[in-house]
């Protein structure tokens, strides 16, 4: 049987913050097609109007979180952690921290030869997904 994968994938931090990161993960193509709907309906059990966005759950002075007392936070989190752990098959990651990338592109054009942060991470999250697949599913083909 063919498998049948996809790759789904977000960027956070950038100019504002110290660090850049992608990360996301790999699945067939059926469990992120369960993933969604489980995702959802984990929100919703928890009272969480999708989408749902990590960065105001973190908020926890302000924002839609700003109540929450730290049982509902941990109920909400493991609910979506065992989302993640039953329906996606790796994840992939890669961050840049942005001082330590500006003081080498400044002296070594690191931009001109291995791109700015994000291309780096997304380049880094595409080899992590190559290699899995290849231990994995070494017969299935790439795009």
């Amino acid at each position: 049987m063919l498998w049948q994968g996809a790759a789904y994938f977000d960027g956070s931090g950038g100019d504002d913050h110290c660090v850049l990161a992608v990360a996301g993960g790999v699945s067939d193509v059926d469990k992120w097609i369960d993933f969604e709907s489980t995702w959802i309906a984990a929100l919703i059990a928890n009272g969480v109007t999708p989408p749902f966005h990590m960065k105001e759950f973190t908020r926890s002075k302000d924002g839609p979180y700003a109540g929450w007392t730290n049982a509902q936070r941990v109920r909400l989190m493991t609910a979506l952690i065992d989302c993640i752990l039953n329906q996606i098959e790796q994840t992939c990651s890669s961050a840049v921290i942005l001082r330590d990338y500006d003081i080498v592109d400044a002296e070594y054009q690191m931009h001109e030869h291995w791109g700015y942060p994000y291309e780096i991470c997304a380049k880094q999250v595409l080899h992590q997904v190559k290699d899995w697949k290849l231990e994995h599913y070494p017969d299935a083909p790439s795009i």
